[in-house]
């Protein structure tokens, strides 16, 4: 019968370490170019009632043709432009759209250049609509405060942490 002995590895020579035609050396804790630090996932802004609040609105892209201008297949639509795999959009950067505009926007035909303008018209139309509920003292307080969320997000370039616990203090009060 065979003994079972322990596993040795064999030493092996120092070689050094294999590089690839073309490619960079991985590395963790800097730029793979050298160039400085690693660049952090860009935060992600999120806020349920937000995106609540634009359910059983109107359309505000409004596209010719292609609205069905049905309120019940309202939702909010992030912006298409800086997503990408495992990143999204703010909640600030939607707007509200019928599923017809949403479907065309994010799938259809259409040029790039052309979803973009759709886009940008919605979301002004979409920022107008937030200052309306925000100053508009019948609208429940969990969506003055989204909206006003929206607003200070949409005007802050670099907006603090704190508009986070903004957002969670939002959520309170939303039926899942």
């Amino acid at each position: 019968m065979l003994q079972r002995r322990p596993f040795t590895p064999k030493p092996r020579p120092d070689r050094p370490p294999m590089v690839w035609p073309g490619k960079q050396d991985f590395a963790p804790a800097s730029r793979a170019d050298g160039a400085g630090e690693a660049c952090p996932k860009p935060v992600e802004h999120r806020n349920p009632a937000l995106l609540a609040m634009a359910r059983g609105k109107r359309c505000l892209f409004q596209i010719p043709g292609i609205c069905n201008n049905d309120p019940r297949t309202t939702v909010a639509c992030h912006e298409n432009q800086g997503k990408g795999m495992g990143t999204k959009a703010s909640d600030a950067r939607s707007a509200q759209g019928c599923s017809a505009c949403h479907e065309a926007y994010d799938r259809g035909p259409a040029v790039r250049e052309v979803k973009r303008g759709w886009f940008h018209v919605a979301h002004g139309r979409q920022i107008f609509e937030w200052q309306r509920v925000v100053g508009d003292l019948s609208e429940p307080p969990r969506n003055r405060r989204a909206a006003h969320w929206a607003l200070l997000l949409e005007s802050e370039p670099n907006p603090p942490a704190a508009l986070d616990t903004r957002a969670q203090s939002a959520m309170k009060g939303i039926a899942t």
